[in-house]
């Protein structure tokens, strides 16, 4: 059985459990998070952004104020 444990881990590379763990597989992964994380937060910030705008167009004083300050720091935040 010895004998033929190279030939089992060549053909079932996973089969035994380790340790190890790949620093570039754990950097790919929290990079797709991240990316993820960027890509909600930017649709997140659309949506207030579009939101805020279709509110400016309908109203007037007061919450049209209020959107206008907004946007305003939708714009700066994005920078």
């Amino acid at each position: 059985m010895e004998f033929l444990l190279p030939v089992f881990l060549k053909v079932f590379p996973n089969m035994l459990a380790s340790t190890f763990q790949d620093k570039m597989k754990e950097q790919e992964a929290l990079k797709r998070k991240i990316n993820a994380r960027i890509e909600y937060v930017k649709f997140l910030q659309d949506t207030v952004k579009e939101m805020a705008k279709e509110i400016q167009n309908s109203r007037s004083g007061e919450v049209k104020k209020t959107t206008e300050d907004l946007d305003e720091f939708l714009s700066k935040a994005r920078v």
